[in-house]
């Protein structure tokens, strides 16, 4: 079954799967769950992440496009878990097993014959 797709709320063209949508939701929510248990004000965070409180409630509601880096940096003030991390050290062995795995992995995914990309799935 087709997975249902939502437009980039900015309109440029861009689409995101229902599955995007939803997760982007939830991280925001566990942002604001932390936020909150610190007892920090949204000005509070955006200050100490660098951000403005805009994007802060952006990424709080799962909208719109922010960067990368504001999101990691949010969930590491907050120790809000990204991808089952919530400190430097873990970081760091998630990156060495990543390399790792890399190595053991063909550098280059062929094409199939019929000029489709091939998939693990």
């Amino acid at each position: 079954m087709a997975e249902l797709v939502l437009t980039d709320p900015r309109k440029t063209g861009k689409r995101w799967s229902r599955t995007v949508g939803v997760l982007g939701e939830a991280l925001g929510r566990q942002v604001t769950l932390a936020r909150r248990r610190k007892r920090w004000t949204e000005e509070e965070l955006a200050a100490r992440a660098r951000l403005s409180r805009s994007t802060l409630v952006k990424i709080e509601q799962g909208k719109g496009n922010v960067a990368l880096n504001a999101v990691l940096e949010v969930c590491w003030l907050l120790e809000v878990p990204v991808l089952g991390v919530t400190d430097l050290k873990g970081a760091e062995a998630l990156l060495r097993r990543t390399e790792a795995d890399l190595e053991l992995v063909a550098q280059r995914v062929r094409s199939r014959k019929n000029g489709t990309p091939s998939s693990a799935f």
